[in-house]
């Protein structure tokens, strides 16, 4: 009974020895568990950072995007303006041009009338 005894005694210790080695197996197992936690709980920060940065940037593209279109509204508005002008300058032109040509008739119509004057005063004279 007393070599039982020991021999329960003797696998009851292997079996703690065993159990010992296992707690420091898992011992060492949480050490790295919480070693790749604090990992990836980095990455995951470093990740939400990006994230953040990104939707600034988006919305700083936005923004951008918006000032140029609101840019190219009011450039297309000023062609048309310009197209308008010009439009208003050939006509204005025109017009001139048409007076400038009155003008060179009735500088025309004035000069013959003169001469005709100056003739029918030195036919007078000489009566």
């Amino acid at each position: 009974q007393l070599n039982s005894l020991r021999n329960v005694e003797k696998t009851q210790a292997e079996t703690i020895k065993n159990q010992e080695v296992e707690i420091s197996k898992l011992k060492e197992v949480e050490k790295n568990n919480s070693v790749t936690i604090k990992s990836l709980e980095s990455e995951l920060n470093k990740i939400k950072d990006s994230q953040k940065s990104q939707a600034v940037n988006t919305q700083a593209m936005e923004t951008e995007i918006k000032k140029l279109n609101n840019e190219l509204v009011t450039l297309r508005a000023a062609e048309s303006n310009q197209g308008q002008n010009i439009k208003n300058l050939e006509s204005e032109i025109q017009k001139l041009k048409e007076s400038e040509s009155k003008q060179k008739l009735n500088e025309t119509n004035l000069l013959k009338s003169l001469e005709e004057a100056n003739e029918q005063l030195k036919k007078s004279i000489k009566e």
